[in-house]
């Protein structure tokens, strides 16, 4: 959303155009790449306190690393400018030499529970680690957005969500010779707009567009939630689900820290595991933003999300995990971790850990369109070419953009609001 804003702003400074970005985020827009900063306040009526360190350190919340596109993708050359120029303004920093490691079974004549860290620079038969070098912000993922957001010129209104029951209206214009989206949230009204631009998915994208005219963009934000699809694609948006649990060890329970400082040591930061069904990616916050508090009490913070099938099978609200729930996700989560490295069961014993539920987390498939670009007696209402990166409906005057229509990562979801 915040790209599309930014190319919206560049290409019409000289015209009078207003462009509005309504974000959920309740502190600062993020997203994706939303982080928690330790000066952070609790949501109201949320008790916070029993955190000591977890609030005192920088976390990042989904999106963990940034990759360079590959230099076969042409259609995200824009994208590595944009990073050349976020390093340049130490918004990002790249992640150290031999940082970046996967977590994979050990070799075939390894005792049993052993793995080995391979270098992503070596994993070239994985295609998420075909790119050259990857980044992080410099204080947190968060960074990227904020840094977008003060040097753009649009009006920012956070902590806003759109209601996606009739919170969007095509209705007539004031003028009364044409059309144009009335917004709402909580029964108020946000403002009168030429063109509508949805820069989300899920459910509730669905909902926004369901009661509106333009049943072309609805039918193509309709989602399905699972930890798979075919082959193929299916036919419709697939989004899967993922647990995020961020944990404490070290302090008053030394040897915790001791256990993953001696199966991961420095230089790692981060990486996918791959030798463990129940497990996705693990990163260490306290490495990747070093904390004074943190070092002088010898306590490591990590990251750790789980694979989409683990959080199928392991269901619960997310916006309210029981607290029962909570304590079974997070110790089978740990007593995973374990077992991924070799370590005694129960020897991770976190002095805090905090779990969330990702929902609607990463598009298992990507739209494009089949169709060939319409020519002037055809139907134009709905523009988007072969990998076009977004949807556009001429008739209605709205777009979509996401990482869905170019590729599940950071510089999809960019490419896409940049193109639209």
């Amino acid at each position: 959303g915040l790209s599309c804003a930014r190319r919206i702003g560049e290409q019409t400074s000289q015209e009078n155009v207003q462009v509005t970005v309504f974000d959920t985020g309740r502190l600062r827009p993020g997203g994706r790449l939303s982080s928690r900063l330790p000066a952070d306040p609790p949501k109201e009526g949320v008790d916070n306190e029993n955190y000591t360190y977890l609030n005192r350190c920088i976390l990042d919340h989904a999106a963990q690393i940034i990759a360079v596109p590959s230099s076969q993708r042409t259609d995200m050359h824009e994208f590595t400018k944009q990073l050349q120029q976020w390093e340049e303004q130490d918004v990002i920093q790249s992640f150290p030499p031999g940082s970046l490691s996967n977590i994979v079974k050990g070799n075939d004549d390894a005792p049993e529970n052993t793995f080995r860290l391979q270098p992503f620079s070596s994993s070239s038969n994985n295609d998420e680690n075909t790119a050259s070098s990857f980044y992080h912000g410099k204080k947190g993922n968060g960074a990227i957005p904020l840094a977008m957001a003060s040097t753009m010129d649009f009006d920012l209104v956070q902590d806003c969500w759109v209601s996606p029951g009739n919170g969007a209206r095509y209705v007539t214009n004031r003028q009364g010779d044409g059309h144009e989206w009335k917004l709402q949230a909580k029964g108020r009204v946000l403002g009168y707009f030429d063109q509508l631009v949805i820069a989300h998915n899920g459910k509730c994208a669905d909902r926004l567009t369901s009661q509106t005219p333009a049943k072309d963009i609805n039918q193509l934000l309709r989602v399905n939630f699972a930890s798979s699809c075919p082959a193929w694609g299916g036919r419709k948006m697939t989004l899967n689900s993922l647990y995020s649990l961020s944990f404490a060890v070290g302090g008053t329970t030394p040897s915790s820290s001791a256990s993953l400082e001696q199966a991961l040591p420095d230089p790692f930061i981060a990486g996918f595991v791959q030798n463990q069904a129940e497990l996705r990616f693990l990163s260490c916050a306290s490495r990747k933003y070093p904390s004074d508090i943190l070092q002088r009490d010898q306590v490591q913070v990590w990251t750790l999300l789980s694979s989409p099938t683990f959080a199928k099978q392991h269901k619960a609200p997310q916006e309210f995990i029981p607290q029962e729930k909570a304590e079974e996700v997070t110790d089978l989560l740990l007593r995973a971790l374990e077992s991924s490295l070799g370590l005694e069961s129960n020897s991770i014993r976190p002095i805090e850990s905090k779990l969330q539920l990702w929902g609607a987390a990463v598009p298992l498939n990507i739209w494009k369109s089949s169709a060939p670009q319409p020519q002037p007696q055809q139907d134009e209402r709905l523009q988007s070419s072969n990998g076009a990166g977004f949807l556009y409906d001429s008739q209605h005057s709205v777009g979509v953009c996401g990482d869905w229509l170019v590729e599940s990562s950071v510089a999809g979801a960019w490419t896409s609001g940049d193109q639209l």
